[in-house]
């Protein structure tokens, strides 16, 4: 609707606002219990990123599935990642990226997650699919929720061992 016109940004706002918080209320409700037999993901925003309700979305349906989920929310510093991938050693790193940025910060971003991260990370949103640059080979796209299920899904811990 904002995008049609039909709502003005303050009122884009106040929806999301309504929507983070029945997202937040109900992954906060979840039995959760982590399975061990399911890989630690880690989800972030980097910086400029303000945009959380898709990695809400994300974190909601990977603990109700039984995955263990650090969510360190919006504009993460992308030079803190290393630090907290070695405080909270994930398999699995998901980043969406909406907001516009150059490429060379998308550059940055992923050579940081490169240098600190050589487990799959996997990047959704409007501003990664329009990067003409080369990615790693650890990392993958996807487009929604069930893209992003399917690749988490296939992931063995005992690729790890």
């Amino acid at each position: 609707m904002w995008q049609a016109g039909a709502i003005n940004p303050a009122q884009e706002h106040f929806v999301s606002h309504i929507i983070r918080q029945k997202v937040i209320a109900a992954t906060d409700q979840l039995a959760y219990q982590p399975n061990p037999e399911q890989a630690k993901v880690l989800l972030f925003l980097p910086e400029k990123e303000l945009h959380e309700l898709s990695l809400l979305l994300y974190n909601y349906a990977l603990r109700s599935r039984g995955f263990e989920t650090v969510y360190l929310s919006q504009a993460v510093p992308i030079n803190t990642i290393g630090r907290i991938v070695e405080i909270t050693t994930p398999a699995i790193v998901i980043c969406t990226m909406t907001s516009p940025i150059s490429a060379s910060e998308i550059d940055g971003i992923l050579s940081c997650l490169n240098q600190s991260f050589d487990g799959p990370v996997y990047f959704s949103g409007k501003v990664i699919y329009n990067y003409n640059g080369t990615l790693s080979d650890n990392v993958s796209l996807f487009k929604d929720l069930s893209e992003l299920l399917q690749l988490v899904s296939s992931f063995s811990l005992n690729t790890l061992k």
